[in-house]
């Protein structure tokens, strides 16, 4: 299914990927979830530097990049907090 809208819907591949590299950490494939999380890194729009003025290119964004944003920000948790920290492939 995740496969299926990374495929057909463009505007959300960022999202998609974001959410699988949250999964497989989830699963303690830390390597193949970092890889995931910069590709998505490199699909997506990049967060507003100015998180109470988020505009891309001076325009007011689209829901997409707000959920986009908010993944990226839920991975990057996810992926430094300290009751994940120190794990390692295959534990």
């Amino acid at each position: 299914m995740a496969r299926q809208a990374y495929d057909n819907f463009v505007e959300i591949r960022g999202t998609v990927l974001l959410y699988n590299a949250m999964s497989v950490f989830r699963q303690n494939k830390i390597e193949v979830a970092q890889m995931l999380f910069k590709q998505a890194e490199t699909k997506m729009v990049p967060p507003p530097e100015d998180k109470q003025k988020p505009y891309i290119a001076g325009k007011p964004f689209d829901y997409n990049e707000l959920i986009s944003w908010l993944a990226h920000e839920e991975a990057k948790a996810l992926f430094s907090s300290p009751s994940t920290a120190g794990r390692s492939e295959g534990r």
